[in-house]
């Protein structure tokens, strides 16, 4: 008989040995050439939220693995100590960059909202800050995890300013305008000058939420908010002479003007001013020559159905720039704007939609909402495993992007939370409509798809897990 002694490090941890809880520090007699099995598995420490979980032993084996009695030894089981990671959030769907949200002591641990609340009558919940409920300290990721952490996210009411500056360009002091409750909103215009079809422009105020002559105005955010400039013709110069003097100045004017403008659309409107009524409006392919007004005609014909911020995101506009080139060609006839429900959208002129249409979707987001028709609901990883069996396998990363865009930007799929595990459904209400128009809106999206499904997957699945980043077990294993 040999004598096998057993602890832990840290010490007095249980042991499974030959399938026996066991306490330690312990010895046993075993039978010289026995064979025996050991397991150190996971403990709770001091709270729930803290656990040990085996790594290695002393002889080098797995958490679990055998030994035979060969000699008297000892024999130390090794383990990691973890700390959990829990997330609070009113809103969106909070989630850390493990999926379990366990971390290893002094590890980094990331964290982030997916599925934020969409926007309603230009008026939003955003993410301000996370704050550590036990220091009530704001933190913002990767923070260490030395012990078990809890986080809150903190939300504030946020409302869109709307600027139309008409003509020339106009910008807010954030991003995209959307202000604080209460904060101060900074509107300015760049230029008091401006060029339009009908000659010079000179601006002369603004109105809506805001009514002044400066080119500079501040604005309380304590709603939605709209201000729109306002200008007036540039008076033109005339000279009074006999007629036949008035032509022939006339005349030499345009002449000495076209020799140094001619070759430009500033010189084109310069010669108009003098020479009224030759243009009074942008001639077709003056309307479409200009560099971003070709831009906008090229990016909307080959994305049809593409909102406001898209196109100038996508196209790197200002805000003023972008508004007036649109103006421009939709009085050109060039490009139809289309309000769908609190989204207006932009059309070639001469594009065929149906008015009850579904919004331009992905062929993954088609295939997706085919599955949820069929199923009612269904979690992220029974979406990706429908679509593998149906011969349309897409990435995490890919799945992850077209189900944010189903639930916030087209708001076509609703979500609930059943544990840790995020459910997509369709409401009742909307299922049939949409299992009508899948039907009769199969292959509309072509276009769209070239520029979805040419995207790169950017979430990779972590080796030997088939499960999807949102399919989560309601607690810890």
């Amino acid at each position: 008989m040999l004598t096998i002694s057993f602890a832990t490090s840290p010490p007095g941890l249980p042991l499974t040995i030959d399938q026996i809880e066991m306490a330690t520090p312990t010895s046993l007699w075993w039978p010289a050439g026995s064979q025996h099995s050991l397991n150190s598995g996971r403990h709770e420490l001091s709270s729930p939220n803290t656990r040990a979980r085996g790594s290695i032993w002393s002889d080098n084996g797995t958490q679990g693995h055998t030994v035979f009695a060969s000699a008297p030894a000892t024999l130390v089981a090794y383990y990691e100590i973890e700390h959990f990671l829990t997330l609070e959030s009113e809103l969106g769907n909070a989630e850390c960059d493990l999926y379990w949200c366990w971390y290893t002591e002094g590890a980094n641990a990331s964290f982030s909202i997916t599925a934020s609340p969409g926007e309603a009558n230009r008026t939003r919940k955003a993410l301000k800050r996370w704050v550590d409920v036990e220091s009530g300290e704001s933190v913002s990721p990767p923070i260490r995890m030395d012990g078990p952490r809890t986080l809150r996210a903190v939300w504030v009411t946020q409302f869109h300013l709307v600027v139309d500056p008409r003509y020339g360009a106009a910008t807010c002091d954030v991003a995209d305008c959307w202000y604080d409750e209460g904060a101060l909103a900074t509107v300015t215009l760049q230029s008091t000058d401006a060029e339009s079809a009908a000659g010079r422009q000179r601006f002369s105020g603004w109105k809506g939420d805001a009514n002044s002559s400066a080119t500079q105005i501040t604005i309380i955010m304590d709603g939605p908010k709209a201000v729109a400039a306002t200008w007036t013709l540039a008076a033109a110069v005339q000279i009074e002479t006999p007629l036949g003097v008035s032509f022939v100045v006339v005349l030499v004017v345009i002449a000495m003007a076209g020799t140094a403008y001619a070759s430009t659309p500033r010189g084109e409107l310069a010669l108009a001013s003098l020479s009224v009524p030759l243009f009074t409006r942008l001639r077709r392919a003056d309307v479409r020559g200009q560099y971003h007004r070709g831009r906008l005609i090229q990016f909307i014909e080959d994305n049809p159905g593409a909102n406001y911020s898209e196109i100038r995101r996508k196209l790197q506009l200002s805000n003023g720039g972008c508004a007036y080139h649109l103006g421009v060609l939709e009085r050109s006839g060039d490009v139809r704007r289309v309000s769908h429900s609190a989204t207006v959208r932009f059309y070639p002129a001469n594009y065929k939609f149906d008015a009850e249409a579904l919004p331009p979707l992905a062929f993954v987001q088609r295939r997706v909402l085919e599955v949820l028709v069929a199923r009612g609901s269904a979690g992220f990883g029974e979406i990706s495993r429908a679509l593998a069996e149906a011969g349309d396998p897409v990435g995490e990363g890919n799945l992850s992007h077209h189900l944010r865009e189903l639930a916030r930007t087209k708001e076509l799929v609703a979500t609930r939370r059943e544990g840790r595990t995020t459910i997509y459904f369709l409401p009742e209400e909307r299922r049939k409509y949409i299992a009508e128009r899948l039907q009769r809106e199969r292959g509309v999206d072509a276009v769209l798809e070239r520029e979805t499904f040419g995207a790169k997957d950017t979430v990779a699945p972590a080796a030997g897990d088939s499960q999807g980043p949102d399919e989560r077990p309601a607690t810890a294993p």
